[in-house]
């Protein structure tokens, strides 16, 4: 089923047990978390510790962005011309802020 424009498929909006959450780990991370990473750090016999400490501060804060690189063609079907010139100029000033750095 499709939504029509301008109707929100989640009009409540996140739950707020999920806010709850976060906010809990966040208390843990400043509480006792961060101290319990630097030894964990120091310490590589803790793996299973350091684990449920990372997803912990993946809720609180979130997860780290990772790169993401692609390589070969790319078909596009059903996209206006000025969509495709954006993707293209985009492409461009990439390349020319690798080249640069």
């Amino acid at each position: 089923m499709q939504f029509q424009p301008g109707q929100s498929g989640n009009p409540s909006g996140r739950p707020p047990v999920a806010r709850d959450f976060r906010e809990r780990c966040r208390e843990f991370m400043q509480a006792k978390g961060w101290k319990q990473l630097e030894s964990i750090a120091l310490d590589p016999q803790q793996p299973h510790q350091g684990r449920a400490l990372e997803l912990i501060a993946a809720y609180a804060y979130g997860k780290p962005t990772q790169p993401i690189e692609a390589s070969g063609t790319l078909t596009v079907e059903h996209v206006d011309s000025t969509t495709v010139d954006n993707a293209l100029e985009y492409a461009a000033q990439r390349r020319r802020l690798r080249a640069v750095s």
